[in-house]
């Protein structure tokens, strides 16, 4: 990896920590390990237990049930705190390029 890189990934990093929302992943450390090409960057984040969504809807799927799930449980289980953490990222003018249901864990 390259300087810009390096510094691109302490950039990003040291923005994402910054955010405090509930439905946001916490970084607790990172370090950007050494000078540019051979760095070796890495951060520590919040443990996240339970499954992914997508995991989650591929269940649903497969079951016998006649609905996928309920529109008000997914808009209060699922759409409103994505929505939510969206936003709290986007008043930080942080946009998420990678949103999809794997990055989504359910509980």
């Amino acid at each position: 990896m390259d300087t810009v890189s390096k510094q691109r990934f302490e950039r990003e990093v040291k923005i994402l920590s910054e955010l405090d929302h509930q439905n946001i992943v916490k970084i607790f450390y990172w370090n950007v390990g050494g000078d540019a090409p051979k760095f070796a960057p890495y951060y520590i984040m919040e443990y996240l237990g339970g499954r992914s969504l997508k995991d989650y809807m591929a269940e649903k799927f497969e079951s016998d049930e006649k609905y996928f799930f309920d529109i008000g449980w997914a808009i209060k289980t699922i759409i409103l705190p994505v929505c939510n953490a969206l936003a709290q990222a986007h008043s930080s003018n942080v946009y998420h390029r990678d949103l999809k249901p794997n990055n989504h864990v359910y509980r």
